[in-house]
């Protein structure tokens, strides 16, 4: 997936020609919060270093692994990506599959989210007991 930063001190900005551009394509995208739009990205490849105007940003576009999630790290407008995935405790609790296993390879994070796993639990314990009576040993 292909996301667009800024590469120097300033601040992410779009030339007065590109917002443009992006507004009739989007109708009104905020690109702050969408950096993986394929307008922005469509717009900024085609314009290359003129994408911006100020003196203050350079826009770069960047690859980042697909499927994953990302956030945008700021620093006086430079910035930064860190990629992650989020994985369930149900997830470790039956294991990734390869898919998600090679994606986690990947990506700078991993982010837990918490809880479920008991009902995994419940749901093992249940289908033991079944195998165990159909098996004659209950």
């Amino acid at each position: 997936m292909k996301i667009v930063l800024n590469r120097c001190f300033g601040g992410f900005r779009l030339s007065d020609k590109c917002e443009e551009m992006l507004e009739k394509k989007t109708g009104g995208l905020s690109f702050e919060s969408e950096r993986h739009n394929e307008h922005l990205v469509s717009i900024v490849e085609m314009y290359g270093k003129n994408a911006s105007d100020s003196l203050v940003s350079q826009l770069e576009i960047v690859e980042i692994p697909d499927g994953c999630k990302y956030h945008i790290d700021e620093y006086d407008g430079m910035e930064s990506v860190n990629t992650y995935i989020e994985i369930t405790e149900d997830d470790l609790f039956i294991g990734l599959n390869l898919e998600r296993l090679e994606l986690a390879r990947q990506v700078d994070f991993i982010k837990l989210i918490k809880g479920g796993y008991e009902k995994c639990l419940e749901e093992k314990a249940d289908s033991d007991i079944s195998v165990m009576k159909d098996e004659g040993l209950l």
